[in-house]
């Protein structure tokens, strides 16, 4: 047996990281031409921020680490989505790694070197190859924005990683440095994404459950580095201002205040507990995956669901909590393993299933940590009913085949509805029909495909699902206008600027439809209208001075093409050239048409 564990150690990281390779790979192999789709839109393809890298000193927005690896890759392949698919997934394939380094350096800790060797290293191994290949990982992986998960997941891993690393290190030096890296990589996980706010109180539950009483007050300064950077993400949100953040970065926090404020901390939080219990059965039966659940916000924590949910929740942490207190009296690794599981689960899902309030209750990518301890909960509580037998090799055989294999099945099955933007949204107006969100996406599709009933149908019926629903009502707006329907048109964004008299886009478009009726004098009205709103809309500034060329204002058209030139970001480089065009068309009609 000592034979076995010796060759299962010495080869298992190995092993780890060619299963991680060759399982990713094939597992996201029908993934690279999947287009940018959803949020991709916004955060990537129409985000200015990140054609240029000197947007990125000094290091700014909450999410800097994130943005700056789209920069990266907006400089290394503009906007072929197989660029950022190719990074998404070698981050993947780093964090199974990871995911079995980590259980490799648990279970050498002083509480759990009492785990036979061989069974240390396949609950290591099969916890990263269930990582790698679970269908509820695809959205942080095809998915390309929700890159801010699975980056932060990165950095809080290795970060983890290392302080094990400086606990257990053989040599002073490996400890030092192992130890200033965790430090280094916890500040990263911090500017990457705010579920790496708990990544200290991990480290805190490691070193109170695994490393036995040692000297006090040497793991408490080792502690209070990670402490420090608790301040990093806080500080950022009291301090952050609208107008001194960097694009969509500053986007998202102003967001984000916006929820803390207007949405009711209580009815999120009881709703999570219905969510939480969602979570488990994906990970246990990844069935029914979908972009955008259908899941009512809860008003009284008394309702049946909630109750039951909560009991059942508050029941599982009240076992594991027993379990890790009995197990570190009686020295029973496997119970610690599963307790320290169960907790890490918990814990690294804090942030965004709590009281802290976000407007989609629920969504995939939010388990890609938390799932890590899921998994090892598991895989320890399989081990330890399995007794001597695990440390055969039959039984982690036997467990690929009928846990693994399925799961990459589905998981590749479920890129497949990431293709292109239809196929998404078909799948997520099938599961979740009352979404007024999917009906949107899905009539902006069947619009791209040249189905313009099928697109007016969408849109109306996600209308009719949420009345307040301005965007689905300016799509079919938008629709009307660019079919020729132009009085439809201007009563749709009417009735979109009755409900929000502020929109830029509502008022622009409504000037873009009066200017294709040949009303210019209307146009030039909702156009200024749409600069008071917004000042910063460049596209404004061409249709304007094409509104005052037909007005017969030439010097008034020279000075709004002259300042889209200004202000149009190179994206619009064949306007800005039709622009420039035109104001010498203007100059060669003599001084008098002159500013």
């Amino acid at each position: 047996m000592h034979g076995q564990g010796g060759r299962a150690s010495r080869y298992g990281p190995f092993a780890a990281l060619a299963i991680a390779i060759i399982s990713v790979a094939l597992v996201y192999s029908n993934a690279l031409d999947s287009p940018f789709l959803f949020d991709d839109e916004i955060y990537i393809v129409n985000n200015e921020a990140l054609r240029s890298l000197a947007n990125f000193w000094p290091p700014t927005g909450s999410r800097y680490i994130g943005n700056l690896s789209f920069a990266l890759d907006y400089r290394l392949h503009l906007l072929d989505p197989r660029g950022y698919h190719l990074v998404n997934i070698v981050i993947h394939i780093i964090n199974s790694f990871l995911v079995y380094a980590l259980v490799r350096l648990l279970t050498k800790t002083p509480a759990l070197n009492a785990l036979p060797r061989a069974s240390a290293e396949a609950i290591a191994i099969l916890t990263s190859l269930v990582f790698a290949v679970h269908p509820v990982q695809t959205e942080s992986v095809t998915y390309i924005t929700q890159r801010y998960a699975s980056l932060a997941a990165l950095f809080y891993l290795a970060s983890v990683v290392f302080y094990l690393k400086a606990r257990l290190g053989a040599g002073a030096g490996i400890r030092k440095l192992s130890y200033v890296l965790s430090i280094i990589l916890a500040v990263f996980a911090m500017r990457t994404k705010e579920i790496s706010f708990t990544l200290p109180f991990a480290v805190m539950l490691f070193e109170a459950t695994l490393f036995g009483r040692g000297d006090a007050m040497a793991r408490i300064k080792m502690m209070v580095p990670f402490a420090v950077t608790l301040l990093i993400i806080p500080l950022y949100f009291a301090l952050h201002k609208a107008e001194a953040g960097m694009g969509i970065s500053d986007s998202i926090v102003t967001l984000q205040k916006m929820e803390l404020e207007g949405l009711s901390r209580y009815e999120y939080a009881i709703t999570q507990f219905r969510v939480i219990v969602k979570y488990l059965r994906l990970l246990a039966l990844p069935y029914g995956q979908n972009l955008l659940y259908e899941m009512k916000t809860y008003k009284s924590f008394f309702a049946p669901g909630v109750v039951s949910s909560f009991v059942f929740l508050l029941s599982v942490f009240i076992f594991s909590v027993l379990t890790l207190v009995r197990s570190l009296k009686n020295a029973g690794a496997y119970g610690i393993l599963f307790s320290i599981g169960v907790l890490w689960f918990f814990l690294t899902l804090s942030i965004e299933s709590s009281i802290i309030p976000i407007r989609d209750v629920i969504f995939e990518h939010r388990l890609y940590l938390p799932s890590v301890g899921a998994f090892i909960a598991f895989f320890s509580a399989f081990f330890y009913f399995l007794g001597r037998k695990g440390e055969g090799r039959a039984a982690p055989l036997i467990l690929v085949f009928l846990i693994a294999l399925p799961l990459g099945v589905i998981a590749h099955r479920r890129n497949e509805v990431w293709k292109d933007a239809f196929s998404l949204w078909s799948d997520v107006v099938e599961k979740s029909p009352e979404s007024p969100l999917g009906r949107l996406n899905l009539g902006a599709a069947y619009y791209k495909k040249g189905l313009v009933k099928e697109a007016e149908g969408e849109f109306m019926e996600s209308i009719r699902l949420d009345p307040s629903f301005n965007s689905a009502r300016m799509n079919l707006a938008a629709l009307y206008q660019e079919t020729g329907r132009l009085d439809e048109a201007i009563a749709g964004f009417r009735e979109a600027l009755r409900r929000d008299p502020l929109n830029a886009r509502a008022l622009y478009n409504a000037g873009l439809t009066y200017g294709a009726k040949g009303l210019p004098g209307e146009a030039v009205i909702y156009y200024l209208a749409a600069l008071k709103a917004d000042p910063g809309y460049a596209e404004v500034y061409y249709a304007l001075g094409d509104a005052y060329m037909g007005l017969d204002r030439p010097m008034d058209a020279v000075e709004s093409y002259s300042l889209f030139i200004k202000k149009a970001p190179d994206q619009y480089r064949s306007y800005k050239d039709s622009a420039a065009i035109k104001i010498n068309s203007v100059k060669r009609k003599g001084p008098a048409s002159l500013p």
